[in-house]
């Protein structure tokens, strides 16, 4: 996306999806890509709980909470002074509409939705937290069985934000890629997928 003019709408890039379906390697290198800042929901609240020590799994919870606001009041003001920015989480579908509408309001907004078929967000899921390279706070050893029920509910469906819509199969890669993705945003409006 090129930098906004004073009579146009900071962009803001909602990327999206299940755990393990590469969002946050998607929203690292769209980021990049447009040289725009990035923000994750996980990497604050892993900064969070390492500057609280180790806590019990309801108060995780609430610094995942917690993480949602601090990450929505910082793209407010990153929007507000007429930058860009690509923001990062699981977002869940018919509660998180609320809260990004505010920032879609101020900005020229694009989701892109990360998924894969669920047998292959299941195994990656399983996978990453026997690695041991996951951050504990994320407990996913204790929320693999979770993760199955989450994607039946289709808590992790794309949001209903009224925005243009990229879908991106990250079965093997990213289809379509970075740069078919990136060369969309750079080219003005963005026509669903």
């Amino acid at each position: 996306m090129t930098p906004p003019s004073r009579t146009q709408r900071p962009p803001l890039i909602i990327v999206n999806g299940p755990p393990a379906s590469g969002k946050s390697t998607l929203g690292k290198e769209i980021a990049a890509e447009l040289g725009i800042p990035l923000l994750s929901k996980d990497a604050i609240k892993e900064e969070m709980y390492d500057s609280l020590g180790k806590i019990e799994r309801k108060i995780s919870r609430r610094l995942g909470e917690t993480s949602m606001r601090l990450m929505y009041t910082v793209a407010r003001k990153i929007l507000d002074a007429g930058l860009g920015v690509v923001i990062e989480a699981n977002f869940y579908h018919g509660i998180s509409e609320k809260d990004l509408s505010k920032l879609i309001a101020v900005s020229d907004a694009v989701m892109v939705h990360c998924t894969a078929p669920e047998e292959v967000l299941k195994q990656r899921y399983i996978e990453r937290a026997q690695s041991g390279e996951r951050h504990p706070v994320h407990d996913d050893a204790n929320r693999a069985d979770e993760l199955g029920k989450d994607l039946d509910d289709g808590i992790y469906d794309p949001l209903n934000l009224g925005i243009p819509l990229i879908r991106v199969d990250s079965s093997d890669g990213f289809d379509p890629s970075v740069a078919e993705i990136v060369s969309r945003l750079q080219d003005g409006p963005v026509r669903a997928a």
